[in-house]
């Protein structure tokens, strides 16, 4: 089918941009959403910032970005080639379906506040408690709450962030649970515990001595006021604490145009992902230790191996020992024996005897048979351990 080209103003396409969603303006024109943004950018039309539109259906003002003067001035024309389409109803890519393609505007803080969250109550209650504390930041870190470092200031701002990120919890199914004595809540995200908190960055300043710091300093010329002061700069970070890897790819923060506010569904990409991170952690954790246990098992099988080796040996050796003794008995009894040919007849029947008894030994035992009468030794049994390493250091 041809194309056709649809030609607007540079003022009809601001006025456009500002009355409803790009991708319903693209919808009309037959183009992408991304043709109608990169013309606003070639053109130096200003758009309107992720979640506005979800923001203006909760009842939010949000100022409208007015449209800059060119150069040159005057007010262009700009063209788009469009494939003919059916243009898409404003009515269905309005700021309830709007909510379904970007999970940044998922999540809305409410300026007012009505019932808060147990958790929420509990957290904010901890922190102001400690509103007469010197340090720049309260904190808690109390199980049955949120891990919390942030300013007297920000609390307020800090309540409704946590109680725009437990309606959005509850509503997708996250358990909340509070987490062991000393470690924070904790939130299960397919299964695995995601741990979250919320921080403030601060910053240091040269140190102003107060009248009462240079009277002190007068009485004592020894002390010194501190040279930097530590505050708050009300930039807010959440971040995933138990994520493995680097804590970049685990935090949302204030930006510039852009705070944390408007970027809580990052959130919840990040939760998913720290909750795939922790799963493939823990399954190769699991293999290692699978495979340690094996190297361990291989291990000790070679080792008692080895060991019955050196038990058998032992009493292969033990055997040749006798042998040997027997062997050069005999050979002494034949020298007894031609010894007696030359020695005093008185003598002899008592050599006779000790003959005749050591011949009878010898025919009664030999050690050559215990081959034939012993099974061979096998690990853990009652003979295996009488040649053990374990037994006795004569054999080692």
């Amino acid at each position: 089918m041809p194309r056709q080209t649809v030609t607007l103003r540079r003022s009809e396409l601001y006025d456009r941009t500002w009355t409803q969603p790009a991708r319903a303006v693209a919808g009309e024109i037959g183009v992408s959403d991304v043709a109608v943004a990169k013309a606003c950018r070639k053109n130096g039309i200003p758009m309107p910032g992720r979640g506005y539109w979800r923001r203006k259906a909760c009842g939010y003002n949000d100022p409208q970005v007015p449209l800059p003067k060119l150069v040159k001035g005057g007010d262009p024309w700009i063209t788009f080639t469009a494939s003919p389409r059916p243009a898409v109803p404003a009515a269905k890519v309005g700021p309830e379906n709007e909510l379904t393609d970007s999970v940044d505007e998922a999540i809305v803080v409410p300026a007012e506040l009505g019932r808060r969250h147990r958790v929420v109550r509990a957290t904010l209650a901890s922190l102001r408690h400690q509103r007469r504390s010197p340090r720049t930041l309260l904190t808690t870190r109390y199980e049955d709450r949120f891990t919390a470092s942030v300013s007297l200031e920000s609390l307020d701002r800090v309540e409704r962030i946590l109680q725009a990120l437990m309606t959005g919890f509850e509503a997708r199914g996250y358990a909340n649970t509070p987490g062991e004595p000393g470690h924070p809540l904790t939130i299960e995200v397919d299964t695995e515990p995601i741990q979250l908190a919320i921080s403030e960055r601060t910053k240091r300043v040269v140190h102003v001595p107060t009248e009462k710091e240079e009277v002190r300093q007068e009485l004592n010329p020894g002390w010194e006021p501190p040279l930097y002061d530590v505050v708050a700069t009300g930039s807010l970070a959440i971040r995933v604490i138990n994520c493995p890897g680097p804590s970049q790819t685990s935090t949302i923060r204030d930006r510039a145009g852009h705070p944390l506010e408007e970027r809580l569904g990052e959130l919840f990409h990040l939760m998913k992902d720290a909750a795939r991170r922790l799963k493939e952690s823990r399954e190769a954790e699991e293999r290692r230790r699978k495979e340690w246990e094996e190297e361990n098992r291989r291990r000790e099988k070679e080792r008692q191996q080895a060991e019955l080796e050196r038990a058998r040996f032992r009493r292969m050796d033990k055997l040749v020992s006798h042998w040997q003794r027997k062997e050069a008995l005999r050979r002494f009894l034949d020298v007894v024996r031609e010894r007696m040919k030359v020695a005093r007849p008185e003598l002899v029947p008592s050599a006779q005897a000790w003959v005749a008894w050591a011949e009878a030994h010898l025919e009664d035992n030999h050690p050559e048979d215990a081959l034939f009468l012993e099974p061979l030794l096998e690990h853990g049994s009652s003979a295996f351990w009488e040649y053990s390493d374990s037994y006795s250091s004569q054999w080692r």
